[in-house]
């Protein structure tokens, strides 16, 4: 069953470390399959002791046991699960070793082979930290004093921008579509708070094409600061820099409508507009200014969270989540009216906790 997944070495276990532990990303339905095999193996046993920062605790035994953990936002939302399974048995023929230590991943990536190009939260904040290390910046003298601090602080912390505009419609075709964003919007905003910082971020900003894990250092850590595994205490960044994104994109909305312009769907860090006749912009590739990434596009909004747009005669489909059509073929394949059809529809998962197995539903267009 678990041939050919990525592992650890034997010699690895004798000082586990949670974040080296390979992670393998799977569609759910082979997750159940593992679930359900973990739950048959009479030498195996759920539940592995965790450190409060989502570690292994090396403090309790942890040999030939499995845990399913899912990852909850805080709307209460499943986003995702990990399979960990830690197993040293002896095979079948009785001479060797049965072992295996991996990880297992179903989430809101586009398919396992995409999505082994990149780095998540956890590991992209501890990237970042290191990196901060090396300039000797400690990111833990940053923290605030107490979790209930952080706590507060999250409470506070406004959604992103994910929506269709006043005025404009689902299902129309929209043609010479442009779109306006922020360069790196949310890391931008970590040098207001820590000042320190702002070389740093600058500095994987601008290699952030030739070193691509810099653009998920840069992205994915936002989301950390705010993580129950760092007890929130880093909250205060994130908050500040969601904050002045949803402000600088109102603020730059307001002044394109002033212009003429006709605003269409904002998305996290950026939004689709109509320009005005004759409307002259500046664009910038500078970190956490205003750039004008697409012109003269045509643009179809299926919901706040799905879209297509077709610019110099090349198609593009949005769709914030993973859908059964990811399954079957890669999106870079998908054609006009794919975000349309039945395998387009966003999953939504539901943690099981019973069996540690993952349920799905698929979300109505409308709420996308």
């Amino acid at each position: 069953m678990l041939d050919g997944y990525k592992s650890c070495n034997v010699k690895d276990v004798l000082n586990l470390n949670y974040l080296k532990i390979p992670v393998n990303r799977i569609d759910v339905d082979k997750y159940n399959e593992l679930v359900d095999w973990c739950r048959n193996q009479p030498d195996l046993t759920k539940g592995i002791e965790r450190t409060r920062s989502g570690g292994i605790s090396l403090k309790r035994d942890f040999m030939n046991k499995w845990d399913s953990t899912p990852r909850i936002t805080r709307n209460g939302n499943c986003i995702g699960a990990e399979l960990l399974i830690i197993m040293c048995r002896d095979a079948a023929n009785g001479e060797d070793l049965d072992f295996f230590c991996g990880r297992f991943q179903i989430g809101t990536f586009q398919g396992a082979k995409e999505s082994e190009k990149h780095i998540f939260g956890r590991q992209a904040y501890f990237e970042l930290k290191k990196i901060l290390e090396k300039n000797n910046i400690d990111l833990n003298k940053y923290m605030l004093p107490t979790r209930e601090q952080g706590i507060k602080i999250k409470k506070t912390i406004q959604n992103p921008m994910i929506d269709i505009a006043v005025g404009a419609f689902p299902n129309i075709i929209y043609e010479n579509a442009w779109h306006i964003d922020i360069n790196s919007s949310y890391p931008s905003g970590i040098a207001d708070v820590i000042p320190e910082m702002g070389p740093i971020i600058e500095k994987l900003y601008q290699e952030r094409h030739t070193k691509s894990i810099n653009k998920d250092i840069l992205n994915m850590s936002i989301g950390f600061f705010q993580s129950s595994m760092i007890d929130y205490k880093l909250s205060y960044i994130s908050e500040h820099c969601i904050r002045k994104n949803n402000e600088r994109l109102s603020e730059k909305a307001i002044e394109l409508i002033k212009k003429g312009c006709k605003i269409l769907l904002y998305n996290t860090d950026g939004f689709w507009f109509i320009p005005a006749p004759g409307l002259e912009l500046e664009s910038s590739t500078k970190l956490g200014e205003f750039k004008i990434d697409h012109k003269n596009c045509k643009l179809r909004i299926k919901s706040k969270g799905v879209y297509e747009y077709i610019e110099n005669g090349v198609y593009f489909p949005v769709v914030r989540g993973q859908c059964e059509l990811d399954h079957i073929k890669s999106r870079s394949e998908w054609k006009w009216g794919d975000i349309y059809a039945a395998g387009a529809k966003v999953i939504i998962f539901e943690f099981i906790k019973e069996t540690g197995k993952i349920g799905k539903s698929y979300l109505e267009d409308v709420e996308v």
